[in-house]
């Protein structure tokens, strides 16, 4: 979870192999506030459910196209998601995500065996 006035990370959870991020939302039993708004992008569908604040883009239908309204959410919407994109892509330029946290404690195990 990202805080977009400031983009820092306010929580984080570790899946093992390729997991869907809901279901990561699930596992870490994370408890948002009801007074903070959840922006969440298509992936999250199900967690309107679970959330009273839950802002996502509209989806357009085969027989029912967007209206001009709803275009102009999507557009602000995706200018606020972009945030959020920026910081993960820091994370993947640092390889912050890639790779194993090494601490001094577990260098000094490793020697001892």
């Amino acid at each position: 979870m990202v805080r977009t006035s400031d983009r820092r990370i306010v929580c984080t959870h570790i899946g093992s192999g390729k997991t869907h991020d809901l279901e990561l939302l699930k596992e870490s039993k994370v408890k948002i506030h009801p007074k903070v708004v959840a922006n969440l992008d298509r992936g999250y569908k199900d967690f309107e459910h679970r959330h009273p604040v839950v802002l996502m883009p509209k989806k357009e239908y085969k027989n029912q196209p967007l209206s001009a309204f709803d275009k102009a959410f999507n557009r602000m919407k995706s200018s606020g998601r972009i945030l959020i994109e920026h910081v993960i892509r820091s994370l993947k330029i640092f390889r912050i995500l890639a790779e194993r946290y090494v601490t001094a404690e577990t260098v000094l195990h490793y020697e001892s065996i």
